[in-house]
């Protein structure tokens, strides 16, 4: 692993780990760059709980240029350099790119500096990080041995306009969306943590399966984000007083992310679930910001993001085996999940 931040070697080109005490700046770089996301800021890793560090890269004027998150963990003696929990979708390195580059100058830096960050993360077993829709060029990454795995997720564009995504939904989202306005239903937007973390249970319970996390990470998380403008909760409140549908967004400058939903299964069919998406659709974009589904690959969940006549955008699974026991280990996990998609 690269040294430790020191100050008085600064006007040296070099990856470094930032100390805690940098955070601010690599937080200020996250906002500044287009390839940074909500789940990058040093706050949001803090509030996963997890172990990680930042590797850096300084300019030759000892600014902060580029750099990447590495959060890490141990299972059964194998170091992973993974993704921290589900509920950050999007991870990788970003860059700190001036608008006024030319296109050229832009691919030298993220091909060169990413080769270098690359080549500077050591002491994994394993490495497997999601990038969104907004990751950088990854050739440098390429170029050191890693591997970048394809996948999509769905994302109505920034400047779209309600009355756009109305005309391109599905006629069933739209049915959805009326039946559940003329039955009374109403979106509340309030920081009420308790009842939309009940309907994301009952989203796990009805399926005969237990939440994947704790119920603590999902509320460290939304704290976190509520207390810097970045967290909203919708709600779809029936006319008898219950909820029969809930969402978890949370949002940077850029984009408003579907984090987490949940339904209550004796409410079905009321299109509160739609209802609730298309409030926290309609906000984003008059926010001016993206909104990303936080794509899945489940056929139904697939289908039902596909339906809101959002553009599939392709995004990449940034992959490297440090060891071969990581290389073992990451073929029984790729075959397992084959064999579950197949069988």
């Amino acid at each position: 692993m690269a040294n430790r931040s020191n100050n008085s070697a600064s006007t040296q080109c070099e990856a470094f780990i930032l100390n805690p005490s940098e955070y601010s700046l690599w937080d200020e770089m996250v906002s500044r760059s287009v390839h940074g996301t909500v789940f990058h800021y040093s706050w949001w890793l803090e509030a996963s709980g997890c172990e990680f560090e930042i590797l850096g890269y300084r300019d030759s004027e000892g600014r902060l240029q580029a750099g990447i998150p590495l959060p890490r963990r141990k299972r059964a003696s194998l170091v992973l350099f993974h993704s921290p929990n589900l509920l950050t979708p999007y991870l990788g390195p970003i860059f700190a790119l001036s608008p006024s580059m030319r296109e050229n100058t832009k691919l030298s830096l993220m091909r060169n500096v990413g080769e270098k960050l690359a080549r500077t993360i050591q002491g994994f077993d394993s490495f497997n990080y999601s990038l969104g829709p907004a990751a950088p060029d990854l050739q440098g990454f390429l170029w050191a041995g890693f591997q970048a795995d394809l996948y999509y997720t769905f994302v109505i564009d920034s400047g779209t306009s309600p009355e756009e995504v109305l005309a391109r939904m599905s006629d069933g989202h739209r049915t959805a969306i009326g039946n559940a306005e003329r039955h009374g239903i109403r979106v509340e937007t309030r920081d009420n943590l308790d009842p939309f973390l009940d309907l994301h249970r009952k989203t796990f319970h009805h399926q005969g399966l237990e939440m994947p996390y704790d119920e603590s990470l999902i509320r460290r998380l939304f704290l976190a984000a509520r207390d810097r403008g970045c967290a909203k909760i919708y709600l779809a409140k029936v006319p008898e007083g219950g909820y029969s549908a809930g969402l978890l967004v949370v949002s940077d400058a850029r984009s408003s992310y579907q984090l987490a939903a949940g339904t209550d299964r004796t409410a079905s069919g009321s299109g509160g679930g739609n209802l609730a998406e298309w409030r926290a659709i309609r906000d984003a974009l008059e926010s001016g910001r993206a909104y990303d589904f936080e794509g899945s690959a489940l056929r139904g969940v697939e289908r039902h993001f596909r339906y809101w006549g959002a553009t599939p955008k392709p995004c990449w699974r940034l992959q490297n085996a440090g060891s071969l026991r990581g290389f073992l280990a990451r073929c029984f996990v790729e075959w397992k999940s084959h064999s579950k998609a197949h069988f």
